[in-house]
């Protein structure tokens, strides 16, 4: 009854000011030599029983020849499993995320104010619903969330997103309805 959807509430409300909590302080990266390959290796890990669980296939590729790059390894391996969950909820029947890796020089947007350099790019791409159109300008906002209640705050992209500015990088997003959409992390490569 009554009590039930209560606790419920609470709990998510709990959840809610948990994460607004991390978005409001996320804390100093702790940025060190990290390989980033073992990065996206261990993001994986911890969503593959979920992934198994909703019958979707991660594909792991990487062609990165100079792999250590300075991350803070925790911060941005939250920010892929975030990435790669969402890939894999909008997938309402069985199929693949494809996640791969490489490096090359890339053009910030002109918003950021970075200069072309070199970044290692790692694209996440699901076969899930897509977003629409109107949807897509507003995916980092805080709060935004096209989840039914309870799935998600609406947090979690925008958290990303400031993460990896942190990092001197930025995401994109290319999304078809019906086709599925692919995110593309770009982090400064190796010096």
């Amino acid at each position: 009854g009554y009590a039930r959807i209560i606790y419920e509430q609470a709990s998510r409300i709990t959840g809610i000011m948990r994460q607004m909590l991390g978005f409001a302080r996320r804390g100093e990266a702790l940025k060190k030599n990290t390989d980033i390959n073992d990065t996206v290796g261990k993001a994986v890990e911890m969503v593959k029983h979920y992934a198994k669980k909703r019958d979707v296939a991660i594909v792991l590729h990487s062609e990165i020849e100079n792999p250590v790059i300075e991350i803070d390894p925790d911060q941005i391996q939250q920010v892929l499993v975030n990435i790669i969950m969402n890939g894999i909820q909008a997938m309402n029947k069985r199929g693949k995320l494809e996640i791969g890796l490489s490096e090359g020089v890339f053009k910030p947007p002109e918003s950021i104010g970075l200069l072309e350099g070199k970044h290692v790019k790692i694209d996440v791409a699901d076969e899930g619903d897509g977003i629409a159109v109107q949807n897509i300008e507003h995916i980092f906002d805080p709060f935004f969330t096209t989840k039914e209640v309870g799935e998600g705050t609406g947090l979690g992209l925008s958290v990303a997103y400031g993460i990896v500015q942190d990092h001197h990088g930025w995401i994109e997003v290319e999304s078809e309805v019906g086709k599925g959409s692919r995110f593309s992390i770009f982090l400064p490569g190796a010096k």
